[in-house]
């Protein structure tokens, strides 16, 4: 869990379970929005070993529905 304005690794705390990621957004303390991401031991990787991200956008209410925007970014590695 990152604050969403955040940048080069400050304030992430990583968590043990998607439990404790909800309690972190929850109770973290946080001044903005949050970034929730998982880590892959073996990330999937493009054609040449590049590597890559998606960005997609969503939005949980109070009962923890999720609406997802329909259009989302990858971003990929200009080198192996």
């Amino acid at each position: 869990v990152k604050e969403a304005q955040g940048a080069k690794g400050d304030n992430i705390t990583v968590c043990a379970s998607a439990e404790a990621a909800i309690a972190e957004v929850e109770n973290g303390g946080h001044s903005t929005a949050c970034v929730v991401q998982r880590y892959l031991k073996r990330p999937f990787l493009l054609p040449g070993e590049r590597k890559f991200d998606m960005r997609l956008w969503v939005l949980f209410d109070p009962s923890y529905r999720a609406f997802i925007h329909r259009r989302g970014v990858c971003r990929t590695s200009s080198a192996r």
